[in-house]
């Protein structure tokens, strides 16, 4: 997930994995974080119900994507 804290010039958004909930902190901008997981491996699943949810690259194996697919 791309979560969100904070408000006006002080939101700040963090990348968290919904498995290990191993966590990037310190975008300023949701798309820096968007940006940031393309670029370093991260992959975003949607679920069955339409969920979407985030895997960090260690997470990011073929067991886990469809464990989240099937939500």
């Amino acid at each position: 997930m791309i979560d969100k804290s904070g408000w006006g010039s002080c939101e700040e958004f963090t990348l968290i994995c919904d498995h290990c909930e191993d966590a990037v902190e310190g975008f300023t901008e949701f798309d820096d974080a968007v940006k940031h997981k393309k670029k370093n491996g991260w992959t975003s699943v949607k679920s069955d119900s339409g969920e979407w949810y985030e895997l960090c690259p260690d997470c990011s194996t073929g067991e886990i994507i469809e464990e989240y697919r099937r939500k």
